[in-house]
């Protein structure tokens, strides 16, 4: 399948929005960006090095319980602007 031009990838959107210094987490991959197995494209953005974390929220489901869900997101480092780990190394020398 061929990207069209121009066209970001959901992958690029991603980590856009990670480098923004928003938070994602699944529900939010998939309403913004249609991305369904967004856990896969972060496990990509780390092994690429960049600085993802993971953290918890709880959320109501439509059962009226509460469950844990991942939210990932990756510090707005202005020295670092969302560049890889071995970029960064690089750079700092």
């Amino acid at each position: 399948m061929s990207r069209k031009r121009g066209k970001k990838t959901q992958r690029e959107m991603i980590l856009e929005h990670l480098k923004s210094g928003q938070p994602l987490d699944r529900m939010q991959a998939l309403n913004l960006y249609g991305c369904i197995e967004s856990p896969a494209v972060i496990s990509g953005l780390r092994k690429e090095g960049y600085q993802i974390k993971t953290g918890k929220k709880e959320v109501q489901t439509r059962f009226a319980g509460m469950i844990p869900v991942a939210v990932w997101t990756m510090e707005r480092d202005p020295a670092r602007a969302g560049c890889t780990a071995s970029e960064y190394a690089s750079v700092r020398g």
